[in-house]
């Protein structure tokens, strides 16, 4: 039972971990357009993510899925050129549903922050976005006037006294020109 607690407090940490970095449901209406202009500032709408957590320790393996809905969605992400500079303002919180071996939980995560400032560069539909030391790859799944979807695929591992998480996010945010 100790090993247990301590897999899933591994689990909830590793989780929050991730989900402090990125976010997002699958928000691609299908309409694959990605060439209308990038800069500007951008309200956040939507917060959606799903993904799988496998903790591994002393030769036990749990594996979790979750998804993640965004509420109280108030952010903006404001990409300026010559210098390319994102700023990421606002917060969100996020309905998380944990599923482990069959048994579901659904808990809130409140005021998850967005207060970085960092640089980016388009190649395509992929945005590189550096900020602390970090660079995240975006990829554009829509961009139209009006909408923005950045869709960022993470895989963190973390290794805590022997305790090896491995989460494998796939969040998408979706935002609305202002």
């Amino acid at each position: 039972m100790k090993i247990l607690k301590l897999l899933f407090l591994s689990l909830f940490v590793s989780f929050a971990i991730s989900c402090s970095s990125s976010d997002d449901d699958n928000g691609d209406n299908g309409s694959g357009e990605t060439d209308a202009e990038l800069v500007d500032m951008w309200i956040g709408s939507a917060v959606n993510y799903s993904g799988t957590s496998v903790t591994e320790t002393q030769g036990i393996t749990l594996t979790a899925d979750f998804v993640g809905v965004g509420y109280d969605i108030d952010f903006t992400f404001d990409f300026t050129e010559n210098p390319n500079i994102l700023t990421a303002e606002g917060s969100y919180s996020i309905e998380l549903t944990t599923t482990i071996q069959g048994q579901s939980t659904t808990q809130n995560i409140e005021d998850l922050g967005f207060e970085n400032s960092g640089t980016w560069s388009r190649d395509g539909n992929q945005i590189s976005l550096t900020y602390d030391g970090t660079t995240d790859v975006a990829t554009i799944t829509e961009l139209t006037e009006t909408t923005l979807i950045l869709n960022i695929a993470r895989v963190d591992v973390t290794d805590q006294g022997g305790v090896i998480s491995t989460v494998t996010t796939d969040s998408y945010f979706t935002f609305t020109r202002q």
